[in-house]
């Protein structure tokens, strides 16, 4: 299931095959934080980025514990409602949009995911009030929004119908941007 290497195997790989960016993720990289700054004490040497993809969970002291090895974070924004966050995830809201913040004011590269939960967390609403806090934190902060599939603990719930993928639209004057069908793009204006 897996194998050890050691920080300086693996950004002896990444050099080899001229990987820019070492990405800790596919489990929450706040809890392996000292083999992730380990890993990053190396790879920097050699000009390798690091990368969390993260709940933003975490607090200000880990932050400030990652702050010189890691360059980017993908934080995943899973609502905009404190009573999701309590019962689906046992969390609350407000860290995570409070590291969100500190993140970007640390002038790091930040993007956010939102999986888009059909009943629990797809409302108009709440999308708006998600798109509104990054809007106002920057405009340049790219939102990522991804379909869900039924899995684990979350059988019962539908998957994200492609309707809610298919057209994006100017906000501005309601121009067709992007036509997709699914994951295969139809047109992308510029």
């Amino acid at each position: 299931m897996g194998e050890r290497v050691k920080p300086k195997n693996l950004v002896e790989y990444c050099v080899k095959n001229k990987i820019p960016a070492i990405a800790f993720t596919y489990n929450e990289p706040t809890i392996f934080s000292e083999w992730a700054v380990e890993v990053m004490k190396v790879a920097k040497k050699k000009g390798i980025k690091g990368v969390f993809v993260t709940n933003g969970y975490m607090t200000r002291e880990t932050l400030d514990y990652l702050d010189n090895y890691i360059d980017a974070y993908n934080i995943d924004l899973k609502s905009f409602s404190d009573k999701f966050y309590w019962e689906v995830c046992r969390a609350k809201l407000k860290p995570v949009l409070n590291n969100i913040e500190e993140i970007y004011k640390r002038k790091k590269w930040v993007e956010v995911t939102t999986l888009i939960i059909p009943g629990k967390n797809d409302s108009q609403k709440e999308l708006k009030q998600i798109a509104k806090f990054l809007a106002n934190l920057s405009k340049n902060i790219v939102w990522h929004v991804s379909a869900f599939h039924p899995d684990y603990r979350m059988l019962d719930v539908e998957s994200t119908g492609y309707e809610k993928f298919n057209t994006t639209f100017c906000p501005k004057c309601g121009t067709e941007v992007i036509i997709r069908y699914g994951y295969l793009f139809h047109k992308n204006y510029r």
